[in-house]
C-alpha cells in the first residue's frame, strides 16, 4: 500500500513539475513582443538623444540594450532604394514564432487555445511601432522587398 501512494506521489510530482517547465507558446510570444516594445522605447530615447533613429548597433554603444536583447531581432535594408512606399521596417524577429492549433496550450495553467494561431513574427517600423505580421503574410508581401542583417 505504501508502494502505491509512494509512486502516485512520483507521478503526480511528475505531473508538477512538467507544468512548471513547459513552455507557453503565449508566454513566448508576449516576451517577444514586450522586447521589441522595449526596443522601439529605447530608439525613442536614443531619438531624442541624438536627433536621428539608431541601428541595434547604435542603441548597444549608447547602452540602451545588450546585446542580448538584440540578438531575436535583425535590421531591414530594402533591396530597392526607395524601398516601400507606406511605412518602413526597420527591425523583424529573425525566427518566426511557430503556429498554434487550437486546443494546444495557451494562456495560463489548463487553458487552451480556442482556434488555430498562424505562424507570426514581431516587427518595428520606422515611426517605432510594433506590429505582429502573420509569417504568410511576411514572405508574400515584405520579405521579398527585404534583406535582413545582423
Amino acid at each position: 500500500m505504501a508502494l502505491i501512494i509512494i509512486v502516485g506521489l512520483l507521478a503526480w510530482a511528475a505531473r508538477v513539475a512538467s507544468n512548471l517547465t513547459a513552455v507557453r507558446a503565449s508566454g513566448v510570444r508576449a516576451a517577444h513582443h514586450a522586447e521589441l516594445r522595449n526596443i522601439a522605447q529605447a530608439m525613442r530615447l536614443y531619438h531624442e538623444e541624438n536627433g536621428r533613429i539608431g541601428t541595434m548597433g547604435d542603441l548597444i554603444a549608447a547602452g540602451h540594450i545588450t546585446p542580448d536583447q538584440a540578438a531575436s531581432f535583425a535590421s531591414v535594408v530594402y533591396n530597392t532604394a526607395g524601398g516601400p512606399a507606406g511605412p518602413r521596417l526597420l527591425f523583424v524577429q529573425r525566427t518566426p514564432e511557430p503556429p498554434v492549433k487550437q486546443g494546444d496550450p495557451w494562456g495560463g495553467p489548463g487553458e487552451t487555445a480556442d482556434h488555430d494561431l498562424p505562424a507570426c513574427r514581431y516587427v518595428m517600423f520606422d515611426d517605432l511601432t510594433v506590429s505582429e505580421v502573420v509569417e504568410d503574410e511576411y514572405q508574400k508581401t515584405m520579405a521579398p522587398q527585404m534583406t535582413l542583417r545582423p
